[in-house]
């Protein structure tokens, strides 16, 4: 597998040397990109950010789409906009050389994003994108997250299995998806899950849990890749029954800390964003390397 490394500020186009330098410091090769807005980017952006990333090395390991969430909405002309904004990233995507899309959901309004309504609007309206990701050749990883349709590998499996594309797959988050339960029994979990949903995992996220138990309602919270209790010798093993494009990447260290804003009561401080990155890096390279797996 390839690592990659995703950065707060999501990698702007606009500015490729500090994405190169950033990972370069880290000691990996792979960008992970944000697509912010609804229009795209500008084409001679587009190709300077390529031609950057390609006389440095570099390569995307995936572009995060953020307009998905348009094509749950109530209204047609809403869902046509979110239907318009993700062929373009779709386009753009292919044209970066991006490994696979991944789809993210921004939580927020009325919408019920967990009723059977909102999912069956979100197959319904998906199928032109599906056309379009199949004609340029380019997978959609839908990114596993709790406040979403996709909270469960059940529900990654039935999405794919009703969508009925081969380029719809799972952006793997196992983080995201983990109970209280299966933070005490990750290695089963993560048995099940890749059992249930391996076989459409487009590229995966690298971070770790651990489980607060000082509250009488508990709480999971996000831990640097090693700092947790998540079994990363399974991970890691059954990432690498996988395709070997496949792109692991390391998420949410940012420049002054992890898991949330200054504002969060969990906020976490490491201090030296790059050191952490290193570490989380070498971590992964060690694990894979006792379970015989390529990892750079």
């Amino acid at each position: 597998m390839r690592l990659g490394a995703a950065f707060w500020d999501g990698a702007p186009t606009g500015d490729p040397q500090r994405t190169i330098d950033r990972l370069g410091e880290i000691g990996i090769k792979g960008a992970w990109l944000n697509y912010t807005s609804e229009e795209g980017w500008p084409e001679e952006e587009v190709e300077s950010c390529l031609a950057a990333f390609d006389a440095a090395g570099v390569f995307v390991g995936a572009i995060a789409c953020l307009h998905f969430q348009l094509l749950s909405h109530a209204d047609p002309a809403v869902r046509q906009r979110g239907v318009e904004a993700v062929t373009r990233c779709i386009r753009h995507s292919s044209v970066m050389r991006a490994h696979c899309i991944s789809i993210h959901w921004r939580p927020g309004g009325a919408e019920d994003w967990w009723s059977e309504e909102c999912f069956n609007r979100i197959v319904r309206s998906s199928e032109p994108v599906f056309v379009e990701a199949e004609r340029v050749g380019i997978d959609i990883g839908f990114h596993s997250h709790p406040l979403c349709p996709w909270d469960s590998p059940a529900q990654h499996r039935r999405l794919a299995d009703e969508v009925k594309s081969p380029r719809c797959k799972v952006l793997l988050d196992p983080v995201n998806m983990m109970t209280a339960r299966a933070t005490k029994t990750s290695t089963d979990f993560l048995n099940q899950m890749f059992d249930l949903i391996g076989d459409i995992v487009a590229g995966a996220h690298a971070k770790d849990v651990q489980l607060d138990e000082s509250h009488w309602v508990v709480k999971v919270d996000e831990v640097p890749p090693g700092a947790g209790t998540m079994d990363y010798e399974t991970f890691l093993r059954r990432l690498g029954e996988l395709d070997p494009e496949l792109v692991l990447t390391i998420e949410h260290l940012r420049d002054v800390g992890v898991a949330g804003t200054n504002a969060s009561p969990v906020y976490v401080t490491y201090g030296d964003t790059f050191w952490e990155f290193r570490r989380a890096r070498m971590f992964i390279q060690e694990v894979a390397g006792r379970v015989g797996v390529e990892a750079a």
